[in-house]
């Protein structure tokens, strides 16, 4: 079996690639699920190890290896055939000609007035923030949690909460100024898109990989060499985001005081341990690995049911009815995602595999219709919920899944009732 495992890692991550090189955005996150199916081979069979794992585990990818690359088959298996069914399924439209349509066909006004919004929208954010709990905090993520606000009103508590989903948009609207050489909506959306930044880098939050990489998948589709250019240095700042946000979640010091650590981690990745760096990259591999020896734990039915919910902590009372029952290996590494939906039983996994499978199987058939403005909320929310669920529990990722569900449903639902109302339009131009 262990031939098996590390050909179908291999195989599905080399034909993932291939995809990928063919401008195949959707092959992303079956092709991280293949490299972390890799990672757990190389962990069962003594070849590596993560030094960052070593120090908290119990070695739990090693002695439980055979039944960690099992669970990452069929988890692989599954977004496969999400990927597979889709593309069957789903006529190819351009991609790449489609985006640049739709990016063109944005009207200026319209851009400029979204960025005003944005940069309002940014100040109200800063404005609202406990500016002790912003500038240094020994508890990672609290500069983001409803802890982080000054004062707890539903309007503050649903302004932190969209405010990840609103930087993404920022990013979103930055790109398209660019693209379209809009200046106003540029030197607008500057403003918001370097808070939101910033506001992730000092948490140590791995949504500033996002936001670096939102902004670099919209330059690198214009055809315009400065663009192409400028979209290969906000990579490079994605990853540099990923080592910060990896190197930063266990210093204890998070914050506008620790930005400065930013460059510190940055320098270092030229002199590192590149086996620790691989390893933190991909310790969603080993974190997974170390649930098979903790299968006696039980979690209670609220926790399980709450963990499953999409609503907010103001509307579920999770934070304060079961919160305090998410199980740990240690205080900063929390069982993942994937592990919880293993012991919480087959009714639980079931529905958080059906809701990943179908999340998955719009996004790849968004992206074949070449519905642009679906895809890539779609693409961000699915990816960084695939990497995010090997390291974090359900709560924390399973609304990226649902929102991705979301989009494409209302959009759909959209569709239906704006039918009637073109008809009658087009009636009444004939009149």
């Amino acid at each position: 079996m262990s031939l098996f495992y590390i050909f179908f890692a291999v195989s599905i991550g080399a034909l993932m690639l291939y995809r990928l090189a063919r401008g195949d955005l959707a092959s992303i996150p079956v092709l991280l699920v293949s490299l972390m199916m890799l990672v757990a081979w190389l962990a069962w069979h003594q070849i590596y190890y993560s030094p960052y794992a070593m120090l908290w585990s119990k070695y739990g990818a090693y002695y439980y290896g055979e039944q960690n690359l099992w669970y990452f088959t069929m988890i692989c298996g599954l977004y496969l055939l999400a990927y597979v069914t889709a593309i069957v399924s789903t006529p190819q439209r351009n991609f790449r000609e489609r985006m640049r349509r739709a990016i063109q066909g944005i009207r200026s006004q319209s851009l400029t007035i979204a960025a005003f919004f944005l940069v309002l929208f940014a100040i109200y954010h800063i404005s609202i923030l406990n500016t002790e709990i912003l500038w240094s905090t020994q508890n990672y993520l609290e500069i983001a949690s409803i802890r982080g606000l000054n004062s707890i009103t539903p309007l503050n508590v649903l302004v932190q909460m969209l405010s990840k989903y609103v930087g993404v948009f920022s990013f979103i609207c930055l790109g398209v100024s660019i693209v379209t050489r809009n200046k106003l909506a540029i030197a607008m959306s500057i403003i918001p898109a370097t808070w939101f930044m910033l506001f992730d880098i000092a948490g140590h939050s791995r949504f500033a990989v996002v936001h670096a990489g939102v902004l670099a998948s919209i330059l690198l589709f214009d055809s315009r060499a400065s663009s192409k250019f400028l979209g290969f240095i906000f990579l490079g700042l994605a990853f540099l985001n990923l080592i910060n946000a990896l190197a930063g979640r266990s210093s204890g010091s998070h914050g506008l005081s620790s930005l400065t650590d930013f460059f510190t981690y940055a320098a270092n990745v030229f002199t590192a341990d590149l086996g620790r760096l691989f390893g933190n990259v991909f310790e969603g591999a080993f974190v997974q690995g170390e649930v098979f020896m903790y299968e006696n734990v039980q979690h209670d039915p609220l926790y399980k049911w709450l963990s499953l919910s999409p609503f907010p902590s103001s509307i579920d009372g999770f934070a304060h009815r079961a919160r305090h029952m998410t199980f740990s290996f240690v205080s900063f590494v929390p069982m993942s995602a994937t592990g919880e939906a293993y012991l919480f039983g087959l009714p639980y996994a079931a529905v958080y595999y059906l809701v990943v499978f179908t999340a998955y199987f719009m996004t790849v058939r968004a992206m074949r219709l070449g519905k642009i403005g679906l895809f890539f909320p779609m693409f961000m929310s699915v990816t960084l919920a695939t990497y995010l669920q090997f390291s974090y529990p359900i709560r924390n990722v399973f609304r990226f899944f649902i929102l991705a569900i979301l989009i494409y449903t209302g959009s759909s639902i959209w569709r239906q009732l704006r039918k009637p109302l073109v008809i009658i339009s087009q009636k009444n131009r004939h009149l």
